[in-house]
């Protein structure tokens, strides 16, 4: 059979294995990446005609789930695509198969949900951000009736992050994760849920992290509630120097264990780590991404601020004594504070980050943010425009294989801090066989000996001691 060229980025196979549905990619006339959905049949000789039955268009990205167990009706993720003026939308549908009739199920509005797996023919769970955690979620969506949604595990109560969740027999097992604690394997039996699931032992060391995990909670400029995770050592009557960790996406939550940006290391050397959810961040609703959606350098920056100063007026922070770093859009907003905020960090740490909003949405991979960047958020919000008002070190890290950010930002980052600043002590390290992430064990071991000694210099004020991995 026939399909039209394109890039195969996802597919579902339904239950009999008869046929699929395939996620190709297309492009419009304007040059925007869209996807088209397609029912493909699976014969042995190929024959047969594939189906087009979601086909591309400016405003939406639709990505297929799994097909129920009757093969009758699949769960389709449908994305509003971030551009000027219109901000990110993510809700799940239930589209028939046989009637073409396409059901919302998980509108956009509370939660943004994800990796669904089908119960029975007339429901599925799936999982989503809350709140700084992470909840189960049962959708009923019978045919003919109203659809209803349902928590089964996790909320606000609980500090638990849930990633995913998939029935078994007569039993649901799924992986959890907190700050404090790496992904775990869980299990409810009988098919019911229950308030603690009986946790799987034997695949998760049970070492206790060198510190303990509090929240900070505050009010945006807007009035909005904010919030954020700080890790702290042990033991009280201390002034912890303090660390910022601005998460990455800008579509994201800070409510898990990462073997990246693991604050305990650095808890482990006396600092304090806040872990901040400002505007755009998942789990608090849609409204929480609208805040800061078209204004990257805006309520996201004024909600970390906020953060920080509701942090400092703690009587166990050193309020002298900080630093700011993060990755990707947390590497952007490390660079907008290194323009915004003068002196108020003693340095910052930024990795794999947006400099140039102009060259950046031309050069990305995601074809889609040179759509959203540009003109409007580049003329106001782009950090290289007032790269003339950093005070601070900053320690640049980049890898080269890295499409998502190109290495040409963190370059022209290097180069207008050499140029155009009068600041000493900026350092650069540069991963030749890395991308967005750092993924090497020894490349990584070498990342967190090079951060400590970067904040050991400038937050400690200890003299600079060179990473033996770095030769």
């Amino acid at each position: 059979m026939d399909l039209p060229a394109g890039r195969l980025t996802r597919y579902s196979v339904a239950p009999d294995g008869t046929w699929l549905i395939a996620q190709l990619t297309a492009w419009l006339p304007e040059g925007w990446e869209r996807s088209q959905l397609w029912r493909v049949p699976i014969t042995a000789d190929g024959a047969g005609q594939a189906e087009l039955f979601r086909d591309a268009t400016e405003e939406d990205w639709w990505e297929p789930g799994l097909v129920s167990p009757d093969g009758s009706r699949v769960v389709l993720e449908r994305d509003v695509v971030w551009r000027h003026g219109v901000n990110l939308q993510i809700s799940l549908w239930v589209h028939d198969l046989s009637t073409g009739r396409d059901t919302e199920v998980m509108p956009t509005d509370e939660y943004w949900a994800g990796e669904s797996r089908w119960i029975d023919d007339d429901s599925f769970v799936c999982t989503s951000d809350y709140q700084g955690r992470g909840i189960v979620l049962r959708v009923t969506c019978p045919r003919g009736g109203d659809s209803s949604i349902d928590v089964l595990a996790g909320g606000a109560e609980q500090p638990w992050t849930y990633c995913a969740v998939h029935p078994v027999g007569d039993a649901f097992y799924g992986l959890r994760a907190t700050y404090d604690h790496p992904l775990e394997a869980v299990t409810w039996s009988g098919r019911e849920f229950c308030a603690e699931p009986t946790r799987i032992d034997g695949l998760v060391p049970d070492d206790a992290v060198p510190g303990r995990l509090e929240e900070v909670t505050t009010t945006a400029e807007d009035g909005t509630s904010i919030r954020a995770w700080l890790a702290l050592p042990e033991g009280e009557g201390t002034e912890h120097p303090l660390l910022v960790f601005v998460h990455g996406g800008p579509w994201a939550s800070n409510n898990q264990w990462s073997w990246r940006w693991n604050p305990w290391p650095f808890v482990a050397r006396g600092y304090a780590v806040l872990f901040p959810d400002p505007a755009i961040s998942t789990g608090y609703g849609q409204a929480m991404i609208d805040r800061g959606q078209q204004e990257l350098g805006g309520a996201p920056f004024t909600d970390v601020m906020a953060l920080v100063e509701a942090t400092t007026q703690r009587a166990d922070i050193d309020a002298q004594r900080q630093a700011l770093l993060g990755g990707s859009y947390g590497g952007y907003m490390a660079n907008w504070v290194a323009t915004q905020t003068a002196d108020r960090f003693r340095c910052i740490v930024t990795h794999a980050s947006l400099w140039n909003l102009d060259s950046m949405g031309a050069t990305t991979d995601n074809t889609e943010w040179r759509e959203a960047m540009g003109p409007a958020q580049a003329a106001v919000y782009s950090p290289h425009r007032f790269v003339d008002r950093i005070q601070v070190p900053m320690l640049v890290i980049h890898g080269d294989k890295d499409y998502r950010v190109p290495i040409s930002q963190g370059i022209e980052l290097w180069s207008d801090l050499q140029l155009r600043t009068r600041v000493e002590g900026h350092r650069f390290l540069y991963f030749p066989d890395e991308n967005h992430w750092i993924l090497k064990p020894a490349n990584s071991r070498a990342w967190y000996e090079t951060v400590l000694a970067f904040l050991a210099e400038h937050v400690l004020g200890e003299e600079w001691q060179r990473p033996e991995l770095l030769g």
